[in-house]
């Protein structure tokens, strides 16, 4: 019996010897898992990093823009009785000057010039004097001539309606 004791007691301290290696083998690949994905979200990380933070300007080619002069083109002076009360008439006169890619673009502007008038003509005598008072006024009519005039002289594009002369009387 004592022969059979002895074997009992070396085969449990033969699995308690198991079990601990076992769970300690556990242990290690759970670490050594844990370890390997935080080094590829580390390593992702930063390849992120390094591929976005790289100058944009690098990867574009880089285009010269030859930036042509402008034309301007002097309008004929504009004379308008503003809407408001009919017992106190007030009149605006506008000289603008037009602004243009080319020299080509004015003779079109030129050949439709009735139209603009026409066209600035009923719009002008719509505003109130309420309408132009400000910055914001003025920066609003530019806005609306400019629109007009765009909408006339189709494909011809103008940059910028210029105001030399604005006068509310």
């Amino acid at each position: 019996m004592a022969e059979e004791n002895k074997v009992e007691e070396a085969q449990t301290e033969g699995t308690e010897a198991e079990g601990a290696e076992g769970e300690s083998k556990k242990k290690s690949s759970v670490l050594m898992l844990v370890i390997i994905g935080l080094l590829i979200i580390v390593i992702a990380g930063g390849g992120y990093f390094l591929l976005m933070s790289g100058d944009k300007e690098e990867e574009k080619p880089v285009e010269e823009v030859v930036q042509l002069p402008s034309v301007f083109f002097e309008m004929p002076e504009i004379i308008v009785s503003l809407s408001g009360n009919s017992s106190n008439i007030r009149y605006l006169k506008l000289v603008l000057s037009l602004e243009l890619a080319s020299a080509e673009d004015q003779a079109v502007v030129e050949s439709q010039m009735p139209k603009i008038t026409d066209e600035y003509q009923t719009y002008l005598r719509q505003l109130r004097l309420e309408d132009l008072r400000g910055s914001v006024g003025t920066y609003r009519l530019k806005e609306a001539l400019l629109l007009r005039i765009n909408q006339v002289v189709q494909p011809v594009e103008v940059k910028d309606v210029l105001l030399k002369e604005m006068l509310i009387q």
